[in-house]
């Protein structure tokens, strides 16, 4: 059974998606592919909900003005809120692929029969449930930062069904008037949608909370005889081409969620040559990478004898982490919205990848 699938126990364990926990989930999911809030509402008309009983706030955003994907994202906490406003306000080169895996978020998207698979087909055939069109068919899936995208599991599915139920009370709103999105008294205030005591079932109401980025702190993991070794290599007039995304490859055992390892690369930007790759493994959390990335680098440039005279990254938490080791290696640091050779490189090792 995959993690967070539904089997026909009423089990009142929370990690099991019952089937009336399923049902209303597609209910709530069926309502909204009929109203079709992506006609007017951006994907930047975000609002909050907390979660009945707790201080556990989510935040929906919906996807498809641009008619290329239909979907409510959920992201399920400040911080997540805090990425997808960095992502939306970077330029365009920046806004990749790569960037979206590694904020915690959950799908419920609308796409054809050939966007199921086996599992989702099992759930809609217990409820009676069948659609026709190439955006008709509801499913709903779980993105987390190192991990391949995956089933929901169960509090995942509540906190999704939640979203869509207040979002068919919000989006006939935005669409009469967007500015109840922010508080008329500060626009730093956001619209939550919290219920009136500790219950689902109890009145929903309007409010207005602030939520402002939380703090993240990691530790970069670099030895010092590491860093003197690299000092000490010859200089050159070299520049090398570094960035780490996420690869194609799944690792992980059978039956449990595939993680998605991140990969180092460093390439020569004359000469094309490759100089090393690392696979790097989000464990326990992203902020692992960013903390092994400079020591996996400085063992790359150890290995191939010389000191470039220049980094140049294309991701910005990349540049961020190798900021204070390039000033005191003497390396010049280079934030840059394109990288060919890396570029180059990158499409070769994708290409092997699916061989």
């Amino acid at each position: 059974m995959m993690p967070g699938r539904q089997n026909n126990s009423n089990s009142a364990c929370s990690n099991v998606i019952t089937i009336e926990e399923w049902r209303r989930l597609y209910a709530a999911a069926i309502k909204v592919r009929e109203m079709e809030p992506w006609l007017w509402m951006e994907e930047t008309d975000v609002f909050g909900i907390r979660m009945p009983g707790t201080d556990t706030f989510g935040f929906v955003s919906v996807m498809g003005l641009l008619g290329e994907y239909h979907a409510v994202a959920l992201y399920p906490g400040p911080k997540e809120l805090a990425q997808f406003r960095q992502i939306q306000d970077a330029p365009d080169k920046q806004r990749t692929a790569d960037a979206v895996l590694d904020i915690c978020h959950f799908h419920a998207a609308f796409g054809g029969k050939k966007d199921m698979e086996a599992s989702d087909k099992t759930i809609m055939k217990q409820l009676g449930l069948t659609f026709k069109g190439a955006t008709a068919w509801p499913y709903f899936r779980s993105f987390r930062p190192g991990y391949y995208p995956w089933f929901v599991e169960a509090d995942e599915a509540r906190f999704l069904t939640l979203a869509l139920e207040q979002l068919l009370d919000v989006a006939p709103r935005i669409k009469n008037n967007r500015s109840i999105l922010f508080s008329k008294s500060s626009m730093d205030s956001l619209l939550v949608r919290e219920p009136d005591g500790d219950e689902a079932s109890s009145a929903w109401k309007d409010s207005y909370h602030s939520f402002p980025p939380p703090a993240t702190s990691f530790q970069l993991s670099v030895p010092v005889d590491l860093i003197n070794s690299v000092r000490g290599l010859r200089a050159t007039e070299m520049t090398f081409e570094v960035d780490v995304f996420h690869m194609s490859a799944r690792i992980g055992k059978k039956g449990e969620r595939p993680m998605m390892p991140h990969c180092l690369l460093a390439v020569d930007s004359q000469s094309y040559f490759v100089l090393g790759v690392d696979m790097l493994v989000a464990e326990p959390s992203l902020e692992a990478i960013w903390a092994k990335a400079p020591r996996h680098l400085l063992e790359i440039i150890k290995k191939n004898g010389v000191r470039p005279k220049k980094i140049a990254v294309t991701t910005p938490w990349v540049y961020m982490v190798l900021g204070a080791l390039c000033q005191e290696l003497g390396i010049r640091l280079e934030l840059s919205p394109e990288l060919k050779a890396l570029e180059d490189a990158r499409r070769h090792l994708d290409q092997c990848m699916r061989r």
